[in-house]
Order: C-alpha cells, then structure tokens, then sequence
C-alpha cells in the first residue's frame, strides 16, 4: 500500500494541550480537538490602555532600530513574530514540536498556531506591566491582518518604514559584510535579498490598504535620529490617549471601591441601630476608614493623571493642526 505524507498544514501530534474553551469549529490544524486556543476571541489585556503598534517595511528598512528607541522611549514591548516561533520550537512544548513538524515537511507555521503563539506572549508582557505592543513584520498578508484583530485586538497604528530596493539591498549586503561567517544570516545573500524584497512588496499594499489614516509613511532614507522624530509625532497621541483612557478608568475604579466602602460602613451602622447597640464594631469602622482613604488617594493619583493625559493630548493636537 502507497504510504502517503500526510498534508503540511496537519499535525503530527495527538490532542491538544491548550485550555478548553468555547468555540468552534474544530482545530484547523486537524488535532481532533473540538475546541482550540486559536479561536479564542478576547485577549486578556486592554488594547485601549496598551496600545497595538504594527512595524512594516522591507527587510534592511531599520524597524528593529526604531523599535529600540521605542520600547526605551515609552515602555512598548516589541514582538516578532519569526523570533517567536523559533523560541517556541526550542522549547520542546507539544505546539513547539508540532511546528517543528511542519516545518520540518517544508510547510510555514499555520497563521492560527502563529496568533496562538503571538497573543501568549503579548499577555505575558501585560502581566509584566507593559505600556503598549510594537508588533514587527506582521501582518504579510490582508487576511493575517483582519485575523488578528478579530482574535487578539484592534490595531492603534500602523508605522510603515519606505526605501526603495536599492537602499534595502545596499543596507542588507552592508549587514552581511559586517557579519562574521559564524553569524551571518543565510538570507543575507543577494539573490535571496531580492527574494525577500519582492515579496513584501508583492504583498504589502494589500496589508495596508484597509486601514486608511491609520497608516503613517515614514520615509526610512532619512537618518536613524530623524525617523525616530517621525515615529514620535504620530506614536504620541496614541501613548497620551492610552494613559487618558487608563487614568480614567482607575479613576472610576477607585470611586466605585469608595461607594462600596462607605455604603458598607452604613449598613453596619444601620444594622447596630436596629439591634440597639451604642457602638459600630471598632475594627469594622477602622477597616472601611482606611480602605476609603486608600481610595480615595488613589482617585486623586488617577484624576491628575487623567488631566496631565488630557493636556498632553491639547497639546499634540494643537501641534499637528499648526503644521497643517
């Protein structure tokens, strides 16, 4: 009998370590569970207080510079998603062997393992207390990018890197020189350069195009320090807006925790009466007492913050409409 391979995008693996959760159809990757972690819809973060950056632009088009400058700027996490996946195949994880497998069979990690693997990572920078996402080289096509805004959030911003192909190659042969054998990248060779230069932009234009303002050009010929300046006029209004919106909503939070507070506070009082006792439990007044100052002080933190975010804001927009 003929032994037929079985299809790139099929998993070599039995079951599925990911947590059950609501939602079907099956596992695309054909892995016989009935629910899958790709399809969860809700990430466990808030894209309106840690914003969505996309980083697009040829390869040599200086995104990893500008995403340094970033995160040490204003406290982005930067992401990429081919540094990803190869840290999930070293660790020898079910889904890390799964992609192991198919690749190994010449197939590309299925898009869905890819926004498994993209959405964990973004929640463990939440969890470490990250100010926003810089998302690097991802989406490479139209349906990547409505994917991943349907099953991880909505994109803030879009900062599209242009040179044109013979600056990308110059800078790419540059990196390869500089390389040591040792180092250097197998695709920083010249005829795989073009290679990879023609399929972004075979395929970009149809990434951004939906997205209309939310795109910004920067031109990338410039020098490193004038780039970034350009980064910083459209990245600011979606750092100030995010810290308006966060300030805000702990400022809510904390007003809430102080009508908790004291609405307990009087039940206790109300309850005392009703049974004629002269006093309120001392520890049951002290407690709420300090629980509504914490409060309270955390409302007013909050509320100055929200206003320094509400000026910044002014301030950016007043900038952009004097250039205008």
């Amino acid at each position: 009998m003929e032994n037929k391979k079985p299809p790139l995008d099929q998993k070599l693996c039995s079951g599925c370590e990911e947590p059950a959760i609501d939602k079907l159809p099956a596992c695309p990757l054909q892995c016989r569970a009935m629910q899958c972690k790709a399809y969860q819809t809700k990430s466990k973060f808030d894209p309106e207080t840690k914003p969505i950056v996309w980083v697009l632009g040829g390869p040599g088009s200086g995104k990893f510079t500008q995403c340094s400058k970033v995160v040490e700027t204003y406290g982005y996490t930067h992401l990429s998603t081919g540094d990803l996946i190869r840290d999930e195949v070293k660790t020898g994880t079910r889904r890390g062997k799964c992609l192991t497998s198919i690749m190994q069979r010449g197939g590309l990690a299925p898009n869905d393992m890819v926004l498994a693997v993209l959405k964990d990572a973004m929640e463990d920078a939440a969890k470490k207390g990250t100010h926003g996402y810089l998302i690097d080289g991802f989406p490479r096509e139209k349906n990547q990018g409505a994917e991943f805004e349907r099953t991880i959030g909505p994109v803030a911003l879009i900062l599209y890197f242009e040179a044109s192909p013979t600056t990308l190659c110059r800078r790419l042969l540059g990196r390869a020189e500089a390389s040591t054998e040792d180092n250097r990248r197998k695709d920083d060779k010249f005829r795989i350069m073009k290679m990879r230069i023609a399929t972004f932009i075979e395929h970009n234009h149809s990434v951004i195009e939906p997205y209309g303002s939310k795109v910004k050009r920067i031109d990338a010929e410039q020098s490193p320090d004038d780039i970034f300046a350009e980064v910083q006029l459209y990245l600011e209004p979606i750092v100030a807006h995010a810290a308006l919106v966060e300030a805000e909503k702990l400022e809510a939070e904390a007003l809430a925790k102080i009508r908790a507070v004291r609405a307990f506070t009087q039940s206790s009082i109300d309850v005392a009466s009703r049974r004629k006792e002269s006093t309120v439990n001392d520890d049951i007044v002290s407690s709420a007492t300090s629980e509504a100052a914490e409060a309270e002080a955390r409302a007013r933190a909050a509320r100055n913050a929200a206003e320094a975010a509400r000026s910044r804001l002014e301030e950016l927009e007043q900038r952009q409409r004097q250039r205008q």
